[in-house]
């Protein structure tokens, strides 16, 4: 009796990859597959799908987000349209949400004493003064690191 990969379908173990007699998986009425490597990639496919489908439910079921911590992502397309500003206004952030997810005014003391927690080097943290007076404006409510950064 030969062995088949097929894919399954359950509710609970969505399209897994599994070996079973060819006669069950004709039985069950399943895909079969000839190698291990078709029955991966179709998981996959499956998997990617399932994450697609997830995605947009969640672009649709638009979640209100509140606190820093609904901001840890990287904000591409600031306003500034500068990297360096964006990963200061990222850093400041996860430092809002690391100490007590509030929105406040984050000192430039208090900002590198955290970042100290994260790099080594103090000189390349002082570096960041520049861009954290311009950036750090932006990230004391909601509303002003909405308008920062539109996809935050």
């Amino acid at each position: 009796m030969n062995k088949v990969w097929i894919i399954g379908s359950s509710k609970y173990v969505p399209c897994m990859p599994y070996l079973m007699d060819e006669e069950y998986a004709t039985f069950y009425k399943v895909e079969t597959f000839e190698t291990r490597i078709e029955a991966k990639n179709a998981y996959i496919v499956a998997e990617q799908k399932r994450i697609n489908e997830l995605a947009k439910f969640l672009d649709d079921y638009k979640i209100e987000r509140k606190y820093p911590s609904d901001f840890l992502r990287h904000p591409y397309n600031s306003i500034l349209k500068d990297l360096k500003y964006e990963k200061i206004a990222r850093n400041i952030i996860t430092i809002l949400a690391r100490t007590c997810d509030t929105w406040r005014d984050l000192s430039w003391e208090e900002y590198v004493k955290e970042r100290q927690k994260d790099e080594d080097e103090l000189s390349l943290i002082l570096t960041e003064k520049g861009y954290f007076d311009i950036v750090t404006p932006f990230c004391k409510t909601v509303e002003l690191a909405k308008l920062f950064c539109p996809t935050w």
